[in-house]
Order: C-alpha cells, then sequence, then structure tokens
C-alpha cells in the first residue's frame, strides 16, 4: 500500500498538482485530483496521447490519406484512474497514402487545393500506465 501512495504521490508532484515551497512542503493550491488542469504542448506525454490521438482518427476516417497534426492549439490533464488528456488541435491531410508504410516525419502537408483538407479537433486520450494502456476516448472534429 505504500509503494502505490508513494507512486501517487510522485505523479502528483511531477504534474504540479501538490506543489512544493522547495524545501519539501506541499503548498495548498485549488488544483487537485479530478480537476483538469492545463499542461505544456511540448509535455512528452501529450505528445504520446496526440500520437493515439491522430491514429484513432486515422483508423475511423474513410479518407485515402493519412491525417496529422499541425498545431496543437491547448492541452490540459486531469488525475482520474490514469490520467486523461484534452487536446485542442489542428489537423492536415497529408501527401502519405493509407495502407503503405510510412513514418510521420517525412509524411508533409498537402498544398494543392482540391487535395488540403482540414479540421480542428477535440481528443479525450486515457492513459493506465500501470496497464500500460493507452486508448482515445473522444475524438470531436469540425
Amino acid at each position: 500500500m505504500g509503494t502505490v501512495l508513494g507512486v501517487l504521490l510522485s505523479v502528483l508532484f511531477a504534474f504540479g498538482l501538490i506543489p512544493s515551497d522547495g524545501v519539501g512542503r506541499t503548498v495548498k493550491t485549488p488544483v487537485g485530483p479530478g480537476v483538469p488542469r492545463d499542461i505544456n504542448t511540448t509535455d512528452l506525454g501529450v505528445q504520446n496521447a496526440t500520437l493515439i490521438a491522430i491514429y484513432g482518427f486515422n483508423n475511423q476516417s474513410n479518407d485515402i490519406f493519412l491525417f496529422k497534426v499541425h498545431r496543437i492549439h491547448k492541452a490540459q490533464v486531469q488525475v482520474v484512474a490514469g490520467l486523461k488528456y484534452f487536446l485542442y488541435a489542428d489537423i492536415r491531410r497529408t501527401v502519405c497514402r493509407k495502407g503503405k508504410p510510412y513514418n510521420f516525419k517525412y509524411c508533409s502537408f498537402q498544398t494543392y487545393p482540391p487535395l488540403s483538407k482540414r479540421f480542428t479537433c477535440h481528443f479525450k486520450v486515457w492513459v493506465a500506465s500501470w496497464k500500460q494502456s493507452w486508448k482515445m476516448i473522444d475524438l470531436n472534429c469540425q
């Protein structure tokens, strides 16, 4: 039980949900478990959640081309039974076709107007690290 509590406290400290005054004492804050909070879009967890989200979008899309994230506008994280990421991003169609080997690094965006397509999306991704499980739980694109 002590190990589980230690891991939970480490996660809460790492995400700034239990801030320290620099001497190891906790500082009271209105943010806590269950409350979504803003997180840097360059955070590794956000980047991983973004990959899960775009893979989910591409799997659900009937498009012959893959889409990838063009810009993440905002990211939030919520401590639940695991972590839930809320991502607000623009995605665009790439030149890479589905069903062929690809690396997103080399999939440039379509520039030709009939083929260029973009959406603004809100993704929700849940992660349970102890299960090594990442799952897109909601997708809304316009």
